[in-house]
């Protein structure tokens, strides 16, 4: 009996029960009852490109039966002698029964030798297999991560605006919102995720444990699909018997240039490939090219993340299937990042610091888009634009100040509350790729 995701190793003994003949040639076939449901969903006209992928790639990379060949793979039986071989039997769900078929043969020669064809004898072996259910991804999501959640503060705010000049108010407000965000911080604590100041969202995996008794699941999180798995960092959680549990990661966006994003979709059966494919569902170009868009950010994601349970009691372990995760497109524009990177930030205005006292209002910066000034005082708002696709762009930047949580007719009242310096939009000179430009504003 095994559990989904469970691989176990069991062993089969072969005899040559002949006198005088050896067997020099030896092949094992494995068939499964898996197979026939394969086969009839890839004779399927209606599969999308990214489903039949999906069926290629459970029936190519993960065989029930795999035969643990030894190093040098010239397995000989002797006349009269008897030769163990290892088989390994992964536990997948539709797996009820398999047969082992094992081709053997005496050619005198060595293969690299055989120029004709040759006849063999078969043996067979029925194999039950009895699976059970053990942890189920049942739903994901991909959510925007607002910014007390998504960024570290990088200072203490406390320790960044004392000073001569500060004043119990002010104290207070930055007091208040380091608890805030202390509190809506623990995910990041958790998850510890290197470069806290990259832009994130939260990827939310929702588990079921379907088995009997308590497992653990190991989540192993890459912070960059570039890194190795020493990078990675692994996060254990309980799941009790037949209970769901719902874990927050906080995930890095990616992005994925134009001709990466929306390549075609591959096919990992060589029979399958065929130099035109006409699409039953006829879908059209845009749909294409979000499903493209979809495959290729959703492979990235399972580049960064995979999954194990283990049950503590027995010592027996597995792997948790992720490659159910169904995502939309509204998440993967939540998750993706622009191609054009925009970041501000604000800071005192020398200029205008009057010469009796030369020292500049302080800025104290809460979070990385977050930062707390005195009124009636001179400011430059420094907006950093960074081309990050691979061809350049002519942008046109405008900034529209608002107040924040205020309806739209409020927010935009800004005459006696807010005075620039210039104008707030103008065209920009064109980024190269990989180029960055910095606008100031006063």
């Amino acid at each position: 009996m095994l559990l989904e995701g469970e691989s176990k190793k069991c062993s089969i003994t072969l005899h040559n029960s002949s006198s005088t003949t050896p067997v020099d040639f030896l092949l094992l076939s494995f068939v499964d009852s898996t197979r026939a449901q394969l086969q009839e969903a890839l004779a399927s006209k209606e599969l999308s490109a990214s489903e039949l992928y999906e069926l290629e790639l459970n029936s190519a990379r993960k065989p029930p039966f795999q035969w643990l060949r030894a190093e040098n793979g010239d397995e000989q039986i002797k006349p009269g002698a008897n030769l163990s071989l290892e088989i390994q039997i992964l536990g997948k769900t539709g797996l009820t029964d398999g047969v082992i078929h094992v081709d053997y043969g005496f050619i005198g020669v060595p293969r690299t030798e055989v120029k004709e064809g040759f006849y063999t004898c078969r043996t067979s072996l029925p194999v039950t297999v009895t699976v059970c259910s053990s942890i189920d991804l049942v739903d994901s999501q991909i959510l925007p991560l607002i910014e007390a959640f998504g960024q570290e503060m990088q200072s203490s705010p406390l320790a960044a605006h004392e000073g001569p000049d500060d004043d119990d108010g002010d104290k207070q407000v930055i007091s208040k919102q380091m608890q805030i965000e202390s509190h809506l911080d623990t995910p990041m604590t958790r998850f510890k995720i290197a470069d806290s100041s990259s832009p994130r969202c939260l990827l939310i995996l929702d588990f079921r444990n379907s088995w009997s008794s308590t497992l653990t699941l190991t989540l192993r999180i890459l912070p960059s699909s570039s890194l190795t798995d020493q990078k990675a960092f692994d996060f254990d959680h309980i799941i009790h018997p037949y209970t769901s549990t719902r874990i927050p990661i906080p995930l890095p966006r990616m992005y994925l240039p134009s001709s990466a994003a929306h390549a075609p979709i591959p096919s990992l059966n060589k029979a399958t490939k065929r130099q035109f494919v006409v699409s039953a569902t006829k879908s059209s170009p845009e749909a294409e090219r979000i499903a493209r868009e979809t495959f290729w950010y959703r492979e990235e994601i399972f580049k960064r993340i995979s999954a194990l349970w283990k049950e503590e009691s027995t010592g027996r372990s597995g792997t948790v299937e992720l490659r159910t995760m169904s995502l939309t497109s509204p998440m993967i524009q939540t998750y993706k990042l622009d191609d054009i990177a925009i970041s501000m930030s604000v800071e005192p205005n020398s200029s205008s610091t009057p010469k009796k006292n030369p020292t500049p209002q302080k800025v104290t910066q809460l979070t990385n888009h977050k930062f707390l000034v005195k009124t009636s005082t001179f400011l430059t708002l420094l907006t950093t634009l960074h081309n990050r696709s691979p061809s350049p762009i002519r942008p046109l930047l405008r900034l529209q100040p608002t107040l924040a949580h205020q309806p739209s007719n409020i927010a935009l009242d800004l005459s006696k509350k807010l005075l620039v310096n210039g104008v707030l939009q103008r065209p920009l000179p064109t980024l190269k790729a990989g180029e960055t430009i910095e606008v100031k504003t006063g």
